[in-house]
């Protein structure tokens, strides 16, 4: 009975402790000049250059275990294997660190919080030690200096650096830089074009930290991404030099430079309450291609052999360059990548999340009166909301607040018989009416995490956009195939007829090589009103909408129809990672080989689930 009511007081006086640090260092100059750590030579620390499980599910080979009370004993066993996981019971305050120092590295945990708090009533409590340097418990007898990514309910992501000493009592000094704003409650949170600002000690909260927050036991702020008590979270830490990325459950929530140190080893916090970690990675960052990728050309060299790696390279380069260029959204490239990235595991994902944060800034400021800002057209508030949404949930199964923002956004666009003012480019099969632009709404609702369809305003524009899907037949074999896809959200939208119809059309134009050609899925008029002959070679668009589209809808992956255009799909990769859709408006850019290729991947992942 005295032991643990000492537990409690330990554990109550160490979090009053934290907090009170928090919110001082929180508050510190902003013109403090910073005192930089000399970095040890790059030799001392490990590079991976392939995948390495850092927990291997059986037991703490390759960690070393402190304890504040305890140091290097940990007879209670704080730190366990239990069931294929790290147990962190949460019974004293310590770590384990990574034998190895490590640097250049996408480190990724999953976690997930225990039911044992010891009567704490603040906030769960715990983090992931970054770049740590010196000796067991140089700071403050408990921790490492090192670049703390914070685990705290809420706080999921912040950046915390923690100075220490080394063996002889001299200063180990850590710092990094970033780009803040002051939130409301005056604390610092990161956001891409704010003020540079170097910290040496204190907090940088992460961009949509709640600053109504209450720091108590379980509650959550409006935004956070994080997984509710009892389910995994994911956290990605990208470590390239001396920048720090921070990604939650798929989302980008923190970034800082010229952090000192920038290499160290890895630390699991035990800090008060029981936890478990089941995914401890490290994996190789991303390698960008010296000045990108070729042209879209039809004469590209066959790969030979399928590479899904490749693909997601080609994807993030063309993908990041088009956003960092054009500095907007495209059907045939950009949109079409949310929905295809996430089924490729391969790299680091930072291309996705820089795409991904692109989109959300443009949400963000669509009311500012900061000239370039606005939508430029319907088409950008319908395609943003509902491809974010198709990403939410191909990522963190959440809506995220700016997807909903956006999702909103969109309805006060419709029109009162139901469709949206779609581009109208004359470039098929993306750009060139409204049916469209009815069914990618409808895709981007229908995909929605949190029960989002169900809302007052999605259920009255719904009801809209289906009233006018049924006055509107579609005009083509590739929008009636879209409207297969619709359907396997809104089952209504096609009857068990018509659903027959649509396949046995598609099954019908499939090539004797196996593949699908753009041009004899419809009748196109591209621009200057010039018809498409519906003569050509099967390419990826065609392929892999089909393919991915018949999967959704039902068809066997076994079917004879699929797996010829499976085998296709492998056999007509280019060398680049690319397939080569033909443009049917003009024969330069072919930029629809950029769709063709997110949709050979969703093909090519469909029959793998």
């Amino acid at each position: 009975m005295y032991r643990v009511s000492a537990m409690l007081l330990g554990a109550i006086l160490v979090t009053v402790v934290t907090v009170l640090w928090l919110k001082v260092a929180a508050q510190e100059n902003p013109a403090e000049k910073a005192v930089v750590q000399p970095q040890a030579p790059a030799s001392t620390a490990r590079t991976p250059s392939e995948p390495i499980r850092l927990f291997n599910g059986k037991d703490l080979t390759g960690w070393q275990v402190w304890l504040r009370k305890t140091g290097r004993e940990d007879s209670r066993g704080v730190f366990r294997v239990t069931d294929g996981m790290i147990h962190v019971t949460g019974e004293d305050h310590g770590y384990l660190a990574t034998v190895d120092d490590w640097r250049d590295y996408r480190l990724v945990v999953e976690f997930k919080w225990g039911k044992e708090t010891f009567g704490s009533k603040y906030v769960r409590n715990s983090g992931i030690l970054l770049h740590a340097r010196g000796p067991h418990g140089n700071a403050g007898g408990v921790w490492m200096a090192s670049i703390e990514c914070q685990l705290a309910q809420g706080c999921v992501g912040d950046l915390i650096a923690i100075s220490g000493k080394d063996e002889a009592g001299q200063p180990l000094a850590v710092q990094f830089t970033s780009e803040v704003v002051l939130g409301p409650d005056k604390r610092p949170r990161w956001k891409p074009g704010g003020e540079r600002r170097t910290f040496t000690r204190g907090q940088l909260w992460w961009n949509q930290h709640d600053p109504e927050f209450k720091e108590l036991i379980d509650t959550r702020g409006r935004f956070d991404v994080e997984s509710p008590v009892g389910e995994w979270t994911r956290v990605e830490c990208l470590c390239a030099g001396d920048k720090i990325t921070i990604l939650v459950n798929g989302h980008v929530v923190n970034h800082c430079f010229e952090a000192r140190p920038s290499s160290g080893k890895i630390l699991l916090q035990s800090e008060g309450f029981e936890m478990f970690f089941r995914k401890v990675e490290l994996h190789p960052l991303d390698k960008k291609p010296a000045g990108g990728v070729a042209p879209n050309r039809a004469d590209e060299p066959f790969a030979g052999r399928l590479s899904l790696e490749q693909a997601a390279a080609f994807l993030d380069s063309v993908s990041l360059q088009w956003t960092q260029q054009r500095k907007c959204g495209a059907c045939h490239t950009n949109y079409p990548y949310l929905l295809a990235r996430p089924r490729l595991r391969f790299g680091s994902g930072e291309a996705e999340q820089q795409v991904r944060r692109f989109f959300e800034d443009r949400v963000t400021h669509w009311d500012s009166p900061e000239p370039g800002r606005k939508p430029r057209w319907d088409t950008e508030v319908v395609a943003t909301a509902a491809f974010l949404a198709l990403h939410d949930a191909a990522t963190s199964g959440r809506l995220h607040p700016l997807t909903r923002q956006a999702l909103d956004r969109m309805w006060t666009l419709q029109k009162p018989e139901g469709h949206w003012n779609w581009l109208k480019c004359d470039w098929p099969p993306a750009e060139h009416d409204d049916y469209y632009g009815v069914i990618v709404a409808l895709l981007g609702v229908g995909a929605a995490p949190e029960g989002y369809r169900d809302t007052p305003q999605a259920r009255a524009g719904l009801a809209k956009a289906k009233a006018w899907l049924a006055k509107n037949p579609p005009s083509s074999l590739h929008h009636r195939a879209m409207l297969l896809w619709a359907a396997v959200y809104f089952p209504e939208l096609v009857s068990p007829s018509e659903k027959e119809r649509i396949i046995a059309e598609l099954r019908s134009a499939q090539n004797a090589d196996g593949g699908w050609a753009l041009p004899r899925l419809g009748e196109w008029i591209a621009r200057g009103k010039r018809k498409v002959p519906p003569e050509g070679p099967s390419d990826g668009y065609a392929t892999g909408l089909v393919v991915y589209v018949l999967t959704q809808a039902g068809v066997a992956k076994s079917d004879p129809a699929i797996q010829r255009g499976i085998a296709w799909l492998k056999q007509n990769q280019r060398e680049s990672g690319r397939w080569f859709t033909r443009s049917l408006n003009t024969d330069n850019y072919h930029f629809v080989t950029h769709m063709g290729t997110c949709f050979a991947v969703l093909a090519l992942t469909s029959v793998q689930d």
